[in-house]
C-alpha cells in the first residue's frame, strides 16, 4: 500500500492484503489479483469492465490521477487496448484529466515518450490524440505548436502495416514536418536509431505515395541513396527502409504506386513510357533492395586528378561529382574509360567557355 506519493513516485509498505494492494492500482482491469491456491480477487469489479471494454480508475479518479500523473497517458494507452468504441470516453474520467492536466508537467519527457509510442501504434489512436488535443494535454507533454497531420496517421493506421512498424515511423506520419520532429525528438530524448527512422521517413515517403511514381523510378531513387551512402552507414538505409516499407504496405503502395507501372523503352524512339504489369507489392520492394549488389563507382578522385591534370580541390570534386552522376544515369554500366572520357570532354567545354 502506498505510504505517501509526490504524484509520480511513491513510498510504499508492503502487505499481504489484496484489498489493499489493489487500492493502489491505477485502472480497474489492473487491479485483479489470484492467489497461489487460485482464488480470484477483484474488489472493483476489473473483470466486468474487460468484459464490456471499458476503462476506469480504481475508486476516485482524481486521487488516483494526483497519486501518478503519469495515468493521465496510461488511461489514454489502455483506452486503445481495451475499448472497442473510439469514442467511448468515460464523461467524468476525461473532465477530471482535463482538470488535472498540469501535473503531467512533473513528468520526465522520456516516460511521457515511453506511453505515447505505444498509443500511436495502438487502436483508435487518432481519435485517442483528437481527444488528448481536445483536453489540453499536448502543451503538457511538449507538443505545443507542433503540425499534427492526423489523416496521414489515419492512413498508415488504414494499411494494416501499423502493429509492425517503430513508433518512430508512426510519429514520423504524425508530425509532417522535419524540423517539429527533431523538436520532439531532443525533447522527449528519443534514441539516435529513433531520430535515424524518423527523419528517413519524413524525407522519402513521399517517393512512394507520389501519384506520379513508377515502379523503376523508386527503385532508382533508393538505389541511388545505397550507392552514393558509405558501406558502412547503409544499415542505416536498410533500417529505414524497411520501416517506410511496412508503412506503406498493402492499399497504398497498389492505389499510389500504379499497378501497370511505367518503364522506359529505349527500342521507342519517340522515348514515350510503356507499361508492364509489376507492382511494388509484388515484386517486394523492399527484398529487392536489401538483396541487391550495390555496385561501386568504377572512377576515383585521384584518376580525375591524372586525367585533368588538376591539384586536389573543389574543383576535383565537381568533375568526380559529375562522372558519378553520368554513370548512375547509365543504371550503373558505363565503365571507366567512358566516365574518363566524359569528364575530358566536360573539361574541354569547360576550358573553351
Amino acid at each position: 500500500q502506498d505510504v505517501s506519493t509526490d504524484g509520480r513516485h511513491a513510498v510504499v509498505q508492503f502487505t499481504d492484503d489484496f484489498r489493499l494492494d489493489a487500492a493502489r492500482r491505477d485502472l480497474t482491469v489492473n487491479a485483479m489479483a489470484a492467489d497461489i491456491d487460485g482464488n480470484f480477487y477483484d474488489y472493483y469489479d476489473g473483470l466486468a469492465d474487460l468484459h464490456n471494454r471499458r476503462v476506469r480508475f480504481v475508486g476516485d479518479a482524481r486521487e488516483r490521477i494526483r497519486e501518478d500523473y503519469l495515468r493521465i497517458l496510461r488511461y489514454f494507452r489502455f483506452f486503445g487496448r481495451i475499448a472497442n468504441k473510439n469514442d467511448d470516453f468515460d464523461d467524468e474520467t476525461v473532465q477530471v484529466i482535463s482538470e488535472q492536466k498540469d501535473g503531467l508537467a512533473a513528468i520526465s519527457r522520456e516516460r511521457i515518450w515511453l506511453e505515447v509510442q505505444k498509443i500511436i501504434v495502438g487502436c483508435h489512436a487518432v481519435k485517442i490524440l483528437h481527444k488528448m488535443k481536445e483536453l489540453g494535454l499536448f502543451p503538457e507533454i511538449n507538443l505545443k505548436g507542433v503540425q499534427l497531420d492526423f489523416k496521414e496517421l489515419s492512413r498508415i493506421h488504414g494499411n494494416g502495416g501499423i502493429s509492425e512498424v517503430r513508433p518512430a515511423t508512426a510519429l514520423a506520419y504524425l508530425i509532417s514536418s522535419k524540423t517539429d520532429f527533431g523538436i520532439v525528438r531532443k525533447s522527449w530524448k528519443m534514441s539516435c536509431d529513433e531520430e535515424l527512422v524518423g527523419q528517413f521517413v519524413l524525407k522519402h515517403r513521399e517517393v512512394l505515395v507520389n501519384p506520379h511514381a513508377c515502379l523503376p523510378r523508386v527503385l532508382k531513387h533508393f538505389k541511388d541513396l545505397l550507392v552514393d551512402t558509405p558501406k558502412h552507414c547503409r544499415h542505416k538505409v536498410y533500417l529505414g527502409l524497411r520501416e517506410l516499407t511496412l508503412a506503406e504496405s498493402n492499399t497504398t503502395i497498389r492505389e499510389t504506386i500504379q499497378a501497370e507501372t511505367c518503364y522506359h523503352d529505349n527500342t521507342v524512339e519517340s522515348g514515350e513510357s510503356r507499361c508492364h504489369g509489376d507492382t511494388v507489392e509484388s515484386v517486394g520492394l523492399y527484398n529487392v533492395l536489401s538483396t541487391w549488389d550495390v555496385p561501386t563507382c568504377p572512377i576515383r578522385g585521384d584518376e580525375v586528378i591524372s586525367a585533368l591534370n588538376l591539384r586536389k580541390g573543389p574543383e576535383v570534386q565537381r568533375f568526380y561529382t559529375r562522372a558519378k552522376n553520368k554513370w548512375k544515369e547509365s543504371d550503373y554500366l558505363l565503365g571507366k574509360e567512358d566516365l574518363l572520357k566524359h569528364i575530358l570532354d566536360l573539361h574541354k567545354e569547360t576550358k573553351c567557355s
